[in-house]
């Protein structure tokens, strides 16, 4: 099987006013004495009212008319579809099995329960999961699986269960459910287009690592989702004209809203133990939520607030993107000291060697106001 595979396209995507690039976070990695490595990590807050043509950036560092691809950082939107329609109401999922849909999940054993789960309770079957395997994020269940993993350790396969899902529950057939033009994906690319303001014709369609379409926007768009997603009460129905049918407005509002409080009060499922999407909401009590996606990008939202984030290191680097993130959030008065203290082995990561001895330590370094 193979995906055609569209070039991104740029315009339309500049935000108005951002012709401007301010200087970008700096992640410097030391060995001993010496910076080894350093990398530019691009981001951005997004603050405002109402409507996603309403909002404005508060902060940025960088270009914020980055454009890459969301990756696992577009899953809780990949989620709707199956809050909107009714699907998990009517099949009676949890908050468990919701937030595992949304999560790139370390294949701990309550992660693939979760999964398990939500497959039996709405008629999906493994052979029917067409995400591939990969060991488990989780090193003590990697070794004590001994390469004895299954599809269901895949870290996206809670989405791709949804998806089959609903593929299911509306009478499609699964087969092909990777494919753009199969309907849960029509329907997750309209929703995308629809929430973050840009013309489907200037979003980018790629594939994801685990086979789905994947789409590519600004970073300020991917901001502005998460804001969406903190407070979905700024989705109006004008939004939503044109677009979809007028009934949905309140359906997608209340599936944002589940989402988000699905990541708020079920943490562990969107990633798992020592994974720093889990514990930045653990650590604020669930106030800031994190979405991780490949290629160095994490986008997230302070709920309390109603600002979202987004920030991507430009070389694709994990290691880079989340110690830029918590800095900036710290130096923006969205962390506080004492979290920052506690998130410090995901803001100032060491350095190890094969015996693990810490070496160094990675950190960034923001620019003079």
């Amino acid at each position: 099987m193979s995906l055609t595979v569209s070039l991104p396209r740029t315009q339309g995507l500049v935000l108005p006013g951002s012709d401007r690039e301010t200087a970008t976070i700096w992640v410097e990695v030391t060995r001993g004495p010496l910076v080894e490595s350093r990398h530019e990590v691009h981001g951005m807050l997004w603050v405002g009212d109402d409507g996603p043509d309403a909002g404005h950036l508060s902060a940025s560092w960088g270009d914020p008319s980055f454009v890459t691809y969301l990756r696992s950082s577009l899953k809780p939107i990949q989620v709707l579809p199956l809050l909107i329609d009714k699907v998990a109401a009517e099949k009676g999922l949890t908050d468990d099995e919701v937030a595992i849909a949304i999560g790139s999940h370390s294949g701990q054993d309550t992660h693939v329960e979760a999964v398990r789960s939500l497959m039996a309770k709405t008629g999906v079957t493994e052979p029917m999961l067409q995400c591939g395997r990969h060991p488990p994020f989780h090193k003590e269940t990697r070794k004590r699986l001994a390469g004895a993993h299954t599809v269901l350790h895949n870290n996206c396969s809670g989405k791709h269960a949804a998806m089959v899902a609903w593929a299911l529950a509306h009478g499609h057939d699964p087969d092909g459910y990777l494919l753009p033009d199969h309907p849960v994906q029509r329907r997750i690319i309209v929703l995308t287009a629809m929430l973050s303001g840009i013309p489907e014709e200037n979003l980018a369609i790629g594939v994801d690592g685990c086979g789905v379409p994947t789409i590519g926007m600004p970073l300020w768009a991917m901001a502005r989702l998460f804001w969406l997603l903190a407070d979905p009460q700024r989705f109006t129905e004008t939004d939503a004209a044109g677009s979809v049918h007028p009934d949905e407005h309140a359906h997608i509002v209340s599936a944002l809203g589940r989402a988000r409080d699905c990541m708020m009060t079920r943490p562990f499922m969107i990633g798992g133990e020592e994974r720093p999407d889990t514990d930045l909401t653990e650590v604020t009590g669930g106030r800031l939520i994190a979405k991780a996606g490949a290629e160095g990008l994490w986008c997230g939202a302070d709920v309390a607030t109603g600002t979202g984030f987004a920030f991507k290191a430009a070389d694709g680097n994990f290691r880079a993107v989340v110690p830029a993130a918590l800095e900036a959030l710290l130096s923006a008065g969205l962390l506080s000291v004492d979290e920052a203290v506690r998130l410090e082995k995901h803001r100032i990561p060491n350095v190890e060697n094969h015996t693990g001895d810490v070496v160094g330590r990675v950190f960034a370094v923001l620019p003079e106001p």
